[in-house]
């Protein structure tokens, strides 16, 4: 006989405690077999490690910042030459 919570009538009352106490579930969502939290964690399947949510922010932050100077320039940087008497060689 399988026993299911009272409250949420779908787990077991060992798994909605920790879910609920501890913080600590399965991700069951499409792509994230083996992922799980543990407390404010993220946990990788296997042994591949552990990540804050302020770590994977800043993963995020570096990731778009890297994507915007990927970006092409809309136009190629130009010249300007200053008439001779408009430069100051160094005497400003």
């Amino acid at each position: 006989m399988t026993v299911i919570c009272w409250h949420c009538q779908t787990e077991s009352p060992r798994d909605h405690a920790l879910r609920i106490a501890e913080n600590k579930f399965r991700l069951t969502w499409e792509g994230w077999n083996g992922w799980r939290f543990s407390g404010r964690f993220l946990i990788a399947p296997g042994r591949a490690g552990r990540i804050t949510p302020e770590r994977l922010l800043g993963l995020l932050w570096e990731e778009q910042a890297r994507a915007g100077m990927r970006r092409p320039c809309p136009q190629p940087a130009q010249v300007v030459r200053l008439a001779a008497r408009e430069r100051f060689d160094g005497l400003a």
